[in-house]
């Protein structure tokens, strides 16, 4: 696999804005200053998962615009299955809806695996399907977060599920497998 090359992606519409803003320090008044916002562990692992290589792209840029440091990046379920075996995450993005291995059923297989089933898991979907909340319930989910997101959607999940507050660093992506 290449590595993440984020010159051939392209952000959501606004998000490069509020990113380089972040960065910056200079959001709105209101909004918190990434100099008053708690630091996230640099130790913390992000492992996004997402068939489509634009949206995988997306998504790990917008980490690091949120100043996510170890980001790593599965193009499938069953690479990220592989990937986590040997280098364990501290949260997964997956996206739900990809061939041969489902988001949903990639959690299964995590809540199964013992040394893996405590890993906080978001699943991202824009496909609305009657019963999927309850379903990924079911199998433990972190956090749902629905398409089309932004930035604020994607830091408020993440602080949520983390229980921390993101800072604004550049970071860094890596492929995962």
């Amino acid at each position: 696999m290449q590595p993440f090359d984020a010159s051939r992606t392209r952000l959501m519409p606004g998000a490069s804005a509020v990113a380089a803003k972040a960065k910056s320090g200079t959001m709105a008044p209101g909004r918190p200053n990434m100099a008053q916002v708690a630091q996230l562990h640099t130790r913390y692992r992000i492992l996004v998962v997402d068939d489509m290589s634009v949206s995988r792209g997306v998504m790990a840029q917008c980490l690091e615009g949120l100043g996510c440091k170890n980001v790593f990046v599965a193009g499938d379920a069953r690479t990220a299955l592989n990937a986590l075996r040997t280098a364990p995450v501290d949260l997964i993005l997956s996206d739900y809806l990809m061939p041969g291995m489902t988001g949903l059923d990639l959690l299964k297989r995590l809540r199964q695996t013992p040394e893996l089933a405590l890993t906080r898991f978001v699943l991202v979907t824009g496909a609305p399907e009657p019963g999927l909340e309850r379903q990924a319930a079911a199998l433990g989910v972190s956090a749902i977060l629905w398409k089309p997101y932004n930035l604020r959607d994607l830091r408020a999940t993440i602080e949520r599920v983390m229980g921390r507050a993101l800072p604004s660093m550049q970071g860094r992506v890596r492929h995962a497998g």
